[in-house]
């Protein structure tokens, strides 16, 4: 029986490989590589001339009986275009299909912007989450940033340059001003910056956005971050209820207003607000 091999390779500066990962690299029979342009730069740099075959989101289903015949004549090996294999990329399909044959499945560690990024934030490493690229669509971008303003962990994700700005949007939004955000830009390559700020000015360090982003942001804190959300609750309780009774509603219709709006705040402590107006 043959061996694929799922091979980390550089997230951007190319001298970032490992010497275990370019000796397979140039013994295997195939190299199943994301985009065969991206992966032939690397290969060209240390002299590698195994052939390639193209392994994506697009052809993943399509190639899997192609890459189980070609494991019946030789070693393949996999790489993503930066990174380790099936972490946000192609490859845990054919993880899947491989462990369920007599072939071995083997991993050559190696780079990953998500523990990269993490090493050098100085935020919480022992328990994070990592979300990938947010979704799209707004509404379930802003799910997941409620999620995320919601845990104890540290969080990870993607972003592109053009939705990073409506996203540190969104996270001024829903998150905690004083929450700590780790941006790491372009990591590993000759642009790379890292910068540690505040939910609420981290925008003003971004205002035109390039190249590849790695956001890390800490995770709740049980007291402040709920003392502050109660705080700015009752504080938008408060003015929501100075403008019914500017409007000329009773207390009865200022409650069960509020209570409708905010069904987990007592009917006394509403009415307490509102004796206060």
């Amino acid at each position: 029986m043959s061996t694929i091999y799922f091979v980390g390779t550089p997230i951007g500066n190319l001298s970032d490989i490992t010497l275990r990962a370019i000796e397979v690299l140039t013994n295997v029979d195939l190299i199943l590589a994301e985009d065969t342009r991206t992966t032939k730069k690397l290969l060209n740099k240390y002299e590698i001339n195994t052939k390639l075959l193209s392994y994506h989101e697009h052809n993943k289903t399509k190639r899997l009986s192609e890459i189980l015949e070609a494991l019946d004549t030789g070693d393949i090996a996999l790489v993503s275009d930066a990174g380790t294999p099936s972490i946000h990329d192609p490859g845990t399909l054919l993880a899947n299909e491989i462990l369920e044959t007599d072939h071995s499945i083997v991993p050559i560690p190696g780079p990953s912007s998500i523990t990269t990024a993490l090493s050098v934030s100085g935020l919480d490493s022992e328990h994070f989450t990592f979300w990938g690229f947010l979704p799209h669509q707004k509404r379930k971008r802003e799910k997941i940033i409620s999620m995320i303003s919601s845990i104890e962990n540290t969080s990870v994700f993607f972003e592109t340059p053009h939705r990073l700005k409506s996203t540190l949007d969104l996270l001024q939004q829903l998150l905690n001003p004083q929450r700590k955000i780790v941006v790491c830009r372009e990591l590993t390559k000759i642009y790379e910056e890292i910068v540690k700020t505040t939910i609420s000015e981290v925008k003003s360090k971004f205002l035109n956005p390039k190249g590849e982003f790695t956001i890390v942001i800490e995770g709740k804190s049980d007291f402040s971050e709920n003392k502050l959300s109660e705080e700015k609750i009752f504080s938008e309780i408060y003015e929501d209820l100075k403008i019914l009774k500017k409007a000329g509603s009773g207390p009865k219709e200022g409650i069960q207003w509020i209570m409708k709006h905010y069904p987990h705040i007592s009917k006394k402590e509403i009415y307490d607000i509102w004796i206060t107006i």
